[in-house]
């Protein structure tokens, strides 16, 4: 009898935090078909992730890049559909909230592939926020939603959305406890805020981004501040240079962002999964 297929998808660096401890619980149960979109394609925020996370390396890379928004949904979900026309797969994974969630999402429906999202039913209900418009529309199409918590069971009833909804609890969670006790300490010199800046709303305007820069500036620490391709790239735009106190760093390996989340005295972040694993660090 031949296993279950899973055509599991990845897009950027989240939700390869996300896979690694899905993808060790599945090895025993059926064959997972590890797809990268290439949404996040430079090293520091795909393959150096991968290799920190131990995930295996994905099976393919489809190269969709970085492009504008509706341009790398069209191109992702037109080569993802084209690799589920090719190879036998029963059922689509995907998670999070990427372009590459939502890509993954439309190509399975369109074939009836039975459709998983994992990380379903969070929601923060910023209509500004591509990652929002990414969530509804893959709760709202999935044939099974596994949840983090009962809140995000709460959203997904309230939308009364289609498909079987599980509290499961949260990955990013069980890949932080399994990795706590093989961290290092973070070994910096002096007592710092760690902070990540990467929202398209705290980017994209270059009076917001220079007011965010001068929030950090503010902070009575030192500021370690590994920055997003994505902001490196709006702040060289906009000719911003940092306070004094900021200390761009290019972007770190996913362990090293554990070391320095629990070595921090606070945390800065608009990402979602950095303010998770600060409450777990209870930094």
């Amino acid at each position: 009898m031949e296993r279950p297929r899973l055509l599991s998808v990845i897009g950027g660096r989240p939700e390869i935090i996300q896979a690694a401890p899905l993808t060790r619980a599945l090895r025993p149960l059926l064959e997972e078909v590890l797809v990268h979109t290439g949404q996040h394609y430079d090293a520091e925020m795909s393959a150096g992730q991968i290799l920190a996370t131990e995930l295996p390396m994905p099976v393919h890379n489809l190269g969709v890049g970085s492009r504008p928004d509706e341009e790398q949904l069209a191109v992702g979900e037109e080569r993802l559909g084209a690799l589920m026309d090719s190879e036998r797969f029963d059922a689509v994974l995907v998670r999070g909230d990427t372009n590459a969630t939502v890509a993954g999402a439309r190509a399975a429906v369109a074939r009836g592939l039975p459709l998983f999202h994992v990380e379903a039913g969070l929601r923060s209900f910023r209509a500004d926020m591509p990652e929002e418009r990414n969530r509804v529309e893959t709760d709202r199409i999935a044939d099974v939603l596994f949840a983090p918590t009962e809140t995000g069971r709460a959203n997904l009833d309230s939308e009364n959305v289609r498909g079987a909804v599980h509290v499961t609890g949260d990955v990013m969670c069980d890949q932080l406890l399994a990795w706590a006790p093989r961290l290092k300490p973070a070994a910096e010199p002096e007592d710092y805020v760690l902070a990540t800046v990467h929202r398209n709303y705290n980017t994209d305007d270059p009076e917001r981004l220079a007011s965010v820069l001068g929030c950090l500036g503010a902070a009575p620490w030192r500021v370690i501040l590994p920055v997003h391709p994505r902001t490196r790239a709006r702040l060289d735009a906009a000719g911003l240079r940092p306070p004094g106190n900021v200390e761009l760093r290019d972007p770190v390996p996913y362990t090293r962002m554990l070391e320095l989340e629990r070595g921090a005295r606070a945390i800065a972040t608009d990402s979602g999964g950095v303010q998770r694993e600060a409450y777990l660090w209870q930094v």
